[in-house]
């Protein structure tokens, strides 16, 4: 067999990488458009325009249009100061210089409370009154100019590193950013996962963790002045960070609770760390797909589930050696004479064996809960029907009693009618129903299946005291209410398709009435109707709605799992303890 290893190499030019040559590029680009527009336009500090792009040019877009915003706000902050001092003294340059340094240490002062791109702006803020006013010292009636000029000059650098910038289509932070966070999410999975398996919690890897975490704040805080959905980006990230921060401290939390402290909250947060720690690897469907009962709909990645199903077998097996040589030990015990032992050790060892059953038998179980767990990975249709509104993407994450994809049961279609309850004495359960579709001229055939045995009633809720909520206002004419009508569909239409949620015209008929009637019937079913009407109302069928407790439903069984047999740990170690006098054999 020959191995072949792809290893990927960075390709390099003079001992530099292309990115890095790329990115020299992209600055030296800024620099000549930045000159050339501050020179057609005649700007007294063209030089400023270059400095700007020098200061800004950093390896992603996001990292240097949020310091190109700080530049600017910084910049205007020190100009509008520079006019300010200068107005105050212009005729004394002591005071002029305290001044200065009067508002250049609380702008360092704040500098020096902020953080990344923050502390630039505030440091900036002070030192742009020495670039424009200390250097017009002499001449403090051309401040006003020598701001507007360095605002132009920033303003122009700007632009030209913006220009350039999607010229060549420098680096989003986005793309990085996602990265790490997805390598610090898999760091902080594995973290959970090892204390949910009674790993302990290190400080030092908690700190690291938190510490990794944190580090990714200035790109985050960077989104925001990268693009029109940096803020939307921006707020999903910092979501995302603050999740990891509170899964490292939830699990430590765990991790420092003893086996029998608060057992409640030991779940709890066991299955709050387990939640969403499965991945959606293969998605083996597609929208509004026909399914068969039993079909793999989609698999999460199985890779945690196999590892803790073959842990928990290698400790049935460790318990089932334990047990063998115990029950071995207590069968020893209890066929020695009272010279060789006491009652008191074959208590002890007969109890050591006991408990060593009970172990034993625990492991089994938990090798069962795993088993299921990693068979459960392959998710499957419960039903025959068709797949709808999937949205699910391989690399989705699935979360625990949370819905990731909808099948329709194409065995239970129904129809729900609602009758007024000034008609129901007309319905009876068998009577032929015709429902006609919107937009479809054939009528659906089905059969009253049943009649819904009641409906919610607003002065049935009860006030603040527990009593009915009476609503004291009484109308004179009163709607009749609408009572639910199951129809179980007996034949349809070829062409019409059955799709939940359609809405239908519903027609009841009697059915001991055939479907041709003549004129004389028709003639007679009128007259019978409007003598109703006259009388208050029709007569109630008799036998027409079954009783209460006459009809029994059917019922429907989802398969489930049940636990394996019980293992005998001869099984599992073959010839551990063949006798009490007989050596062990190996394997």
């Amino acid at each position: 067999m020959t191995l072949v290893q792809s290893v990927r190499r960075t390709v390099t030019i003079a001992g530099f990488p292309l990115c890095a040559w790329a990115f020299a590029l992209r600055t030296w680009a800024a620099m000549m458009v930045a000159l050339y527009a501050a020179f057609w336009l005649q700007l007294e500090n063209a030089s400023s325009a270059a400095t700007t792009v020098g200061i800004l040019a950093l390896q992603t877009r996001g990292q240097a249009y949020q310091k190109a915003v700080y530049r600017v706000f910084a910049t205007i902050i020190g100009v509008v100061a520079s006019f300010v001092i200068a107005g105050m003294f212009p005729q004394t340059r002591e005071l002029f210089i305290v001044g200065f340094a009067g508002w250049l240490g609380p702008c360092v002062y704040a500098g020096g409370l902020l953080d990344g791109n923050r502390t630039y702006g505030g440091v900036l803020s002070g030192y742009a009154v020495a670039l424009v006013a200390v250097t017009q010292i002499d001449s403090l009636q051309n401040v006003f100019w020598a701001g507007v000029n360095r605002g132009a000059a920033i303003v122009v650098g700007i632009a030209a590193l913006a220009l350039v910038s999607d010229f060549f289509a420098a680096p989003n932070i986005y793309t990085g950013l996602a990265g790490k966070l997805t390598a610090a999410h898999g760091r902080v999975h594995a973290f959970a996962l090892a204390i949910l398996r009674g790993g302990s919690a290190h400080p030092i890897q908690s700190a690291n963790l938190l510490r990794e975490i944190t580090a990714l704040h200035p790109d985050i805080t960077a989104l925001a002045a990268e693009s029109s959905h940096g803020w939307a980006r921006g707020a999903a990230a910092q979501s995302a960070a603050v999740a990891l921060v509170a899964k490292v401290r939830a699990a430590g939390a765990l991790a420092s609770l003893s086996a029998t402290t608060l057992p409640s909250l030991r779940k709890a947060l066991a299955e709050a760390l387990a939640d969403g720690l499965g991945e959606e690897t293969e998605v083996r469907v597609v929208d509004n797909q026909f399914v068969h009962q039993g079909d793999v709909l989609y698999v999460t990645d199985p890779f945690d589930f196999r590892v803790a199903l073959d842990t928990a077998k290698a400790q049935l097996r460790q318990n089932a050696a334990d047990l063998q040589v115990k029950r071995m030990q207590a069968d020893r015990r209890l066929h020695l004479s009272e010279l060789a032992t006491t009652a008191e050790e074959q208590q002890q060892f007969t109890g050591a064996a006991t408990q060593a059953q009970a172990a034993f038998d625990s492991a089994q179980q938990q090798v069962a809960q795993a088993d299921i767990n990693l068979k459960r990975t392959q998710v499957r249709s419960p039903v025959n029907g068709y797949v709808t509104n999937l949205l699910m993407r391989v690399g989705d994450y699935a979360h625990v009693g949370v819905t990731n994809i909808s099948v329709i049961d194409a065995d239970s279609y129904w129809i729900d009618g609602y009758f007024e309850e000034t008609k129901m004495a007309h319905v009876c359960v068998g009577d032929r129903a015709e429902a006609v579709l919107m937009g479809y001229r054939d009528p659906i055939v089905g059969r009253v299946e049943s009649v819904t045995r009641g409906i919610s009633v607003s002065n049935a809720a009860p006030s603040t005291q527990g009593l009915p909520n009476v609503d004291p206002v009484y109308t004179w004419v009163r709607l009749a209410q609408r009572m639910p009508v199951r129809i179980r569909i007996t034949d349809v239409p070829p062409g019409v398709p059955l799709v939940s949620g359609m809405t239908v015209t519903v027609t009841i008929r009697d059915a001991e009435v055939p479907e041709s009637r003549s004129w004389r019937q028709r003639f007679v079913s009128l007259a019978d109707r409007l003598s109703d009407i006259v009388r208050g109302g029709p007569e109630p069928s008799p036998g027409c709605i079954p009783r209460i407790g006459e009809v029994s439903g059917a019922t429907v069984v989802l398969p489930t799992p049940r636990p394996a047999a019980p293992l005998n740990p001869e099984e599992l170690n073959p010839g551990l303890a063949p006798g009490m006098n007989k050596t062990p054999r190996t394997h």
